[in-house]
């Protein structure tokens, strides 16, 4: 039996040649990446620590004057209300007292700082809201910590009362305070409603419980009513005034018939301490508060922008720039004696 080949076969798939694997990327790159970015983190944190420690002639605070303590800044701006809030308004924004008592508390509570400046730039607001910062401003100053009012453009009536019971008060020439005062302003359109043929009809529980109402007139025994409740509060205005100022009672009340001064005016009657700006205030509360600088490391308490922060802006008016567009026509408009209305009561 011869041997016979086996016929040829189709060549099948042929095993693929060994590739090495390919090589690993470098992470240098990764590496130099966050490395920048480190570097970048810690540089916007050191601009924010550089800007908390600017002054208001934008210098770098020294290291002696981290030592020393600091000034908290606590701003009274716009029309002063009952509540926590802000809010804006047509003419001027209004702030609640519940934030400038938080922000005073914390002051009071803060053993770094070593005195308070309180900005005011308000033409008045709430009575039970102003008393309630002026209450606050009584317990900062029993604490021992000194502070200092630095008025702006407006500080009258309610503006005047948180003033009052600071150790001193600084206003500028032309600053316009005083309107220590009472008002109780009633709109009444009962003519113009009946030559439209309208008339309102009212169900009260009582004879006096729609007092003020504007669709009839006021009754001489309304008149006498309101006219008692408005005393009763000016005289709480006058006290608070007198106690805080440590001024006679009956020179208050002379003062006190409603009108407005300038910063110089209130000077000459002893309803400020002395003529001098926002700096000048920081400064003598610097000085109070036992610190050797001019200069102090300043924390102001509120809502202040990190671009604020970093130009300084918010030392030079404080978001005022509105205000002080126009301040001597809205002083004059604003710059009222305490109002108590059902819509709005205040200083």
């Amino acid at each position: 039996m011869s041997y016979q080949p086996l016929p040829p076969q189709a060549p099948g798939p042929q095993p693929a040649p060994y590739a090495p694997p390919p090589p690993r990327k470098s992470r240098t790159g990764c590496v130099v990446a966050l490395v920048v970015l480190g570097c970048l983190v810690l540089f916007g944190l050191g601009l924010i620590f550089l800007a908390t420690l600017a002054t208001p002639s934008g210098q770098t605070q020294s290291l002696s004057g981290m030592i020393e303590g600091k000034v908290a800044i606590v701003r009274v701006s716009g029309i002063i209300m009952s509540g926590s809030g802000e809010s804006p308004g047509l003419l001027i924004g209004g702030i609640g007292s519940e934030g400038i008592v938080k922000y005073l508390r914390k002051a009071r509570k803060d053993s770094t700082v070593k005195a308070v400046v309180l900005r005011i730039n308000s033409p008045g607001g709430s009575p039970s809201a102003c008393q309630e910062i002026y209450q606050e401003v009584q317990r900062l100053r029993e604490s021992g910590k000194p502070i200092v009012a630095s008025m702006a453009d407006v500080a009258a009536s309610g503006g005047y009362y948180v003033a009052a019971p600071c150790n001193e008060i600084l206003a500028t020439k032309s600053t316009m305070t005083g309107s220590i005062g009472v008002i109780f302003p009633t709109l009444e359109y009962h003519q113009g409603l009946a030559k439209l043929g309208v008339k309102m009809s009212t169900i009260k529980s009582g004879p006096y419980k729609d007092i003020g109402t504007p669709d009839r007139p006021m009754t001489p025994e309304e008149q006498a009513i309101l006219k008692t409740m408005i005393m009763d509060v000016y005289d709480q205005f006058v006290e608070d005034v007198a106690q805080g100022r440590k001024m006679d009672k009956k020179k208050v009340i002379q003062l006190g018939d409603g009108r407005i001064y300038t910063g110089r005016q209130a000077k000459d009657n002893g309803l400020i301490d002395k003529i001098g700006t926002f700096r000048d205030a920081i400064a003598r509360a610097a000085e109070l508060g036992g610190m050797k600088t001019k200069d102090p490391l300043l924390e102001e308490y509120g809502k202040v922008s990190l671009i604020q922060l970093l130009t300084g802006s918010y030392d030079s008016m404080g978001g005022e720039h509105a205000l002080a567009a126009v301040a001597p026509t809205r002083a004059l408009c604003l710059a009222g004696p305490l109002v108590i209305a059902p819509e709005l009561a205040g200083y």
